[in-house]
């Protein structure tokens, strides 16, 4: 379903033979939504002369196409493949709390 291998550095990364881990931040469909919906610019103005405008509805229509649930586990599924160990954390407020492999299946994230 999805082919994470069309990525340069990702391939780069899994081709790595270092220690490797990863954290993976869960947030749902609406709080990506908002966050999205809040950003004015690609990068803060401090790292971008101008600061490029948000292309708020060009990652809004994409988002409303993604099954967040599949990516996130095809995304688990792939570091698993890679033998790299990840911690979930949900990134829905500033608690960045681990989540639990059997919580993460419960989640509704679309």
């Amino acid at each position: 379903m999805y082919d994470f291998s069309s990525d340069p550095a990702w391939r780069e990364v899994r081709r790595r033979a270092q220690p490797r881990s990863a954290i993976v931040l869960l947030a749902s469909r609406s709080v990506l939504e908002k966050r999205m919906s809040a950003r004015q610019h690609i990068e803060p103005e401090w790292l971008a002369h101008p600061p490029a405008e948000y292309p708020v509805e060009h990652w809004m229509m994409i988002l409303k196409k993604v099954d967040l649930r599949a990516l996130y586990m095809a995304w688990c599924a792939e570091l698993e493949d890679a033998s790299i160990p990840y911690t979930l954390l949900g990134s829905e407020n500033m608690d960045y709390e681990i989540i639990e492999s059997e919580r993460f299946r419960k989640l509704d994230l679309n």
